[in-house]
């Protein structure tokens, strides 16, 4: 008997640490909307593009005008993510913007949802 619980003990353990040890998922800012415009900064600035909505972003500020967050071109994902976003506001669809203030207080577009609502 002491066997079987000794094994339990040891893959409840295991499985309580891994499931500690994942990173969460918290944003400074998630807010969703259509696209109301996107602005293409030149080459050499880190902003890459910068997305404007029809919601409303609050957790950081706007880049350059309310409602407004960067997508970084020193983003891993950069292309695969500004073909997305710009796919969503040809189309008209929503998207969900998540992401994190810089270290300059702005708000960096980390994570999105495209949908239908």
């Amino acid at each position: 008997m002491s066997k079987i619980y000794g094994k339990f003990g040891i893959i409840t353990t295991t499985l309580m640490w891994l499931f500690s040890t994942q990173p969460s998922l918290s944003w400074d800012f998630s807010s969703s909307g259509h696209i109301v415009s996107l602005y293409h900064a030149n080459p050499g600035n880190a902003w890459g593009v910068i997305v404007a909505i029809d919601g409303t972003i609050t957790g950081c500020n706007g880049v350059g005008a309310p409602n407004t967050a960067y997508l970084a071109q020193s983003s891993s994902n950069y292309q695969q993510y500004l073909s997305a976003i710009m796919s969503a506001y040809y189309a008209g669809k929503v998207v969900v913007l998540f992401g994190s203030k810089d270290n300059q207080g702005f708000c960096q577009i980390v994570d999105f949802y495209v949908g239908n609502k």
